[in-house]
């Protein structure tokens, strides 16, 4: 009996290795240093890890993509569960959402670290076309009226930027990027803007942009 529970515990857990292998999301496993124990198809593809050379290796060694290897940087220096986007170059250009977290022991010690992501590239590439074929259509309903601009408002030099920005059709990601702030600064930039203009979606704030010749 002792022995057709082992079996069957070695079965299930081939079975469950097998479907984290198999998931089309990354994952990561690490021991409490940071070195690599374990990873999944999609995780090797994506961060160019290689089975077995990558096994035992220190993460921030393996992952050879500068803004990534940062991003690990800073999840070993926290206590708790971090999120961020990631915008990966290498080996391949991907966008990533990517989550670290930790296992303890009773005691609150680390025992283990995971490295979970999924691939997002697709999701902001369709985000990134469908706000610009807002902005282009809204920008013909403008063209009619270039005679209706509008005295701005007591904008700061900040939103003022993002305004034109948000009129060129760029994501909230994109403005980050571009004026090298994070995302979050861009959504309250947004909130004051919205006030300030008397705004309630973004579009109203693209074609506000385009009247008052700011995109």
């Amino acid at each position: 009996m002792k022995a057709n529970l082992q079996d069957n515990n070695k079965i299930d857990a081939n079975l469950m290795v097998q479907a984290l292998d198999g998931l089309c999301v990354g994952l990561v496993l690490m021991d409490a240093p940071g070195r690599v124990l374990w990873f999944n198809r999609a995780a090797g593809a994506a961060f160019g890890l290689s089975d077995p050379q990558s096994i035992g290796t220190p993460l921030q060694k393996a992952i050879r993509d500068p803004e990534m290897a940062a991003f690990w940087v800073d999840a070993l220096e926290r206590d708790e569960t971090i999120m961020a986007g990631v915008s990966m170059r290498w080996p391949h250009p991907a966008e990533l959402k990517v989550n670290c977290t930790r296992s303890l022991d009773e005691d609150g010690n680390v025992i283990a670290r995971a490295v979970m992501f999924c691939d997002v590239t697709r999701e902001r590439a369709v985000q990134m076309e469908l706000t610009q074929e807002v902005a282009a259509r809204l920008m013909d309903m403008a063209a009619d009226h270039d005679g209706n601009s509008q005295p701005l408002p007591d904008l700061t030099s900040q939103e003022l930027r993002v305004l034109r920005l948000v009129g060129q059709g760029l994501s909230n990601d994109a403005i980050a990027d571009e004026l090298s702030i994070a995302p979050s600064t861009i959504r309250s930039h947004l909130k004051q803007l919205y006030r300030k203009l008397n705004l309630h979606t973004r579009a109203e704030a693209v074609r506000y942009a385009v009247q008052n010749h700011l995109a």
